[in-house]
């Protein structure tokens, strides 16, 4: 019961000490989120251009590899670069909580040259034991403990889904993984702190913090969810609060909807920059609170209390400073509530194009089968039916998805491994049912006699022949122009193959992930997956004069929320339930609030 106290105990004094290093941490964030980050995309496009490699991704990491030594090392750089941001980041508020905990004021200028002291003894042997200190870190971001830059970093979905799906060993891996990661942070949480604050080498940090942890993990841990659970449950109860006003306002009182909207969206956006604080130095009250509560903080010394003694403000200065900020916050709010009345003024949505994923509707049948794509098109009516076709081993074209036949077919072979006749005589068993593999030819025939286009998907592997595109355009090329089909890709070197051999194609680029924003190239649209949607990704797409796809959102909500962000055009595998959504004119002002909290990135 005392232990249980004293977490919540704890937890409450973390929501009260917030003004002492909102300014703080506010500052830090920005910075980070306005400057840092936007121009390590810039000098990460920069390099990338240099050696004319169009886009970083998994097609084209080998290329940079064995070929351009300089773009090469020049991401390497980057990666220091992006890890001395990183230290000075946790430097920044490690010392920022040390020094509230010692009840010692500190100017801004004086904490940020204390940090850049201990910044210069970032030693470049030492950049692995960092990299490594920083990647334990990463299981505790689940307790909502982040770095804005460390937050930029998304796994997309369809990754994680490919990873787990119907795979209980390597789920059972990646658990005890995870714990074991878990584990080894919170032992070595102190390695930082002691490396800050006593000046040691990280070798000896690391051996410190782990003999200081060796009976405080459970302690540590229960600090550490207690602070986060508190954080959650009051941001989650005001925003839910905050929601339910709106709502009632738009059904009893709509005439005055959009004003009490201004209002209560400057109320959430505040709520958010707390919350973002809150989540930001978390981590760091833990760490040092429970580091003083077992005297291991070092004292401050004479000679630094000496140096960073605040001078003393004269009564003028300190009206002319509350004066400058008292202004420099009506412009703020100003700004704050115009860009509010824009947001909230417009209600209409886009009327993006459905997409039919792989062919199904709601599971109606097995996925990328001629069943499939009958019943589809002729129940659900989707604009376009997505689907997938990959390279055999005699040099025709499969309709298959998966690279393995196993899931599908148990058969633990590759599309490519066997020849077209021998596939179509397999069975497929999905959703329940089962169909036989069908060719390309078989399918696209089909398709065309429905009148149905297609969004065909040209899954490349390493093996597929060097003339593959060549004799896809001569065979299909023409009849997919004339019927209004598209075609994408995951591989960026066979989207612009494609345009090479025949520009008047529709293709697009499948991007797995955004680090650096949308490449440069010929293609017509962009396919993202809908977890790692940013609004400045739909801005610059958009601002290319090219398409935005996402896939594949298969609820109400997110639906609304893509057609929100005027997206072109959403791969779902629930045609029917996203047809219903596309007559939706307009959404709510509460929704438009939810929309908010959520966001895009």
């Amino acid at each position: 019961m005392r232990y249980l106290t004293n977490n919540i105990r704890q937890s409450f004094r973390f929501l009260k000490q917030t003004s002492q290093y909102f300014k703080n941490v506010v500052l830090m964030n920005g910075f980070i989120l306005f400057v840092v980050a936007p121009l390590l995309v810039t000098i990460t496009r920069f390099i990338l251009q240099r050696g004319d490699i169009p886009y970083l991704s998994y097609d084209t990491i080998g290329d940079i590899f064995f070929h351009h030594p300089f773009v090469l090392l020049s991401l390497l750089i980057m990666l220091v670069l992006i890890l001395l941001i990183l230290y000075f980041e946790f430097t920044f508020l490690l010392l920022t909580m040390y020094f509230i905990q010692k009840r010692q004021k500190i100017s801004l200028g004086s904490l940020l040259k204390e940090t850049m002291r201990h910044l210069r003894k970032f030693k470049v042997s030492n950049f692995f034991a960092f990299l490594f200190y920083f990647l334990l870190l990463s299981p505790i971001g689940w307790t909502q403990f982040n770095s804005e830059l460390l937050s930029k970093v998304k796994v997309p979905i369809f990754i994680v889904d490919f990873i787990f799906e119907n795979r209980i060993s390597i789920i059972a891996v990646f658990i005890a993984l995870y714990v074991a990661l878990l584990y080894l942070g919170i032992r070595l949480i102190f390695t930082l702190p002691l490396m800050i604050l006593n000046d040691d080498t990280f070798r000896v940090a690391s051996r410190s913090s782990w003999e200081k942890t060796k009976k405080s993990f459970l302690a540590i841990l229960g600090q550490l969810i207690f602070v986060a659970g508190t954080i959650t449950l009051v941001v989650l109860l005001f925003d839910t609060g905050v929601i339910y006003v709106q709502y009632l306002v738009d059904a009893f009182y709509p005439s005055q909807a959009l004003k009490v909207a201004i209002l209560l969206l400057t109320i959430l956006q505040i709520m958010w920059v707390i919350n973002m604080v809150l989540s930001t130095i978390g981590i760091f009250f833990v760490t040092i609170s429970f580091m003083d509560s077992r005297g291991w903080l070092p004292e401050l010394s004479k000679e630094f209390l000496d140096k960073t003694k605040s001078k003393y403000q004269s009564t003028t200065s300190r009206v002319t400073k509350l004066l400058i900020s008292i202004g420099l916050g009506v412009i703020l709010l100003f700004g704050v509530l115009r860009y509010n009345t824009q947001f909230l003024q417009d209600q209409y949505l886009s009327h993006p194009i459905a997409i039919s994923h792989r062919g199904v509707d709601n599971g109606n049948h097995v996925q990328n089968s001629l069943e499939s794509l009958t019943l589809t098109s002729q129940e659900a009516h989707p604009d376009f039916i997505e689907m997938d076709i990959q390279e055999t081993k005699d040099n025709q074209f499969v309709v298959m998805h998966d690279f393995n036949l196993k899931q599908l077919t148990g058969i633990k072979k590759r599309p490519k491994d066997l020849t077209l006749e021998e596939l179509i005589k397999l069975d497929v068993h999905d959703n329940q049912q089962s169909a036989k593999i069908a060719s390309f030819d078989d399918y696209f025939k089909q398709a065309n006699d429905l009148n149905q286009k297609l969004l065909i998907e040209i899954k490349a592997t390493k093996d597929d022949s060097d003339d593959m595109l060549e004799r896809f355009v001569q065979l299909y090329g023409k009849m997919i122009h004339e019927n209004g089909h598209e075609i994408q890709s995951l591989s960026f070197d066979v989207v612009t193959g494609l345009k090479e051999i025949d520009d008047s194609l529709v293709v697009g680029y499948i991007m797995p992930f955004s680090i650096a924003g949308p490449p440069d190239g010929e293609m017509d649209f962009y396919s993202i997956e809908y977890t790692t949607l940013t609004t400045n990704l739909v801005k610059s797409i958009h601002q290319q004069n090219k398409q935005l796809y996402v896939w594949t959102p298969n609820d109400e909500e997110t639906m609304t929320r893509m057609m929100f962000y005027g997206v072109d055009a959403i791969i779902t595998d629930r045609v029917k339930l996203l047809n219903s959504v596309r007559k939706k004119e307009q959404v709510t002002y509460a929704d438009k609030l939810i929309y908010f909290l959520v966001g895009v990135g």
